[in-house]
């Protein structure tokens, strides 16, 4: 079956003199994606001060993330080891993120103190 995983997104922005111009922003754009796999991983889980592997369970080849922020101070950042933490997200209190993993495990680090991410990881 093809399509099983939905994505839409769009994106905003009205501010002084630069109001978003982009088309597919002001009108959120959708794809139909065609999973692979049958499996997913996902929960909550306590990101420390440190770079720490996100839990994948059997989950071998990553296909589309989403994450949220549940922390109520601090920023979170996502990213990978490459011989030391590479971040390529950044959320701040309650900002979600959906995106295709390029890594098979991703990593968070949190700012000055531990924060509780939500997440949900799709095989691809």
């Amino acid at each position: 079956m093809a399509g099983e995983i939905q994505v839409t997104a769009g994106l905003s922005v009205d501010k002084g003199t630069s109001p978003s111009d982009y088309s597919d922003a002001k009108e959120p754009g959708s794809v139909a994606i065609t999973m692979s796999g049958d499996d997913y991983v996902g929960g909550t889980q306590l990101i420390g001060t440190s770079a720490e592997n996100i839990g994948m369970g059997e989950i071998s080849t990553a296909g589309y993330m989403w994450v949220k922020n549940l922390g109520p101070t601090n920023y979170v950042e996502l990213g990978y080891d490459d011989t030391g933490f590479k971040n390529f997200v950044k959320l701040k209190v309650g900002e979600p993120g959906t995106f295709r993993l390029a890594q098979d495990q991703p990593q968070a680090k949190a700012d000055t103190a531990a924060v509780r991410i939500e997440y949900r990881i799709y095989e691809d």
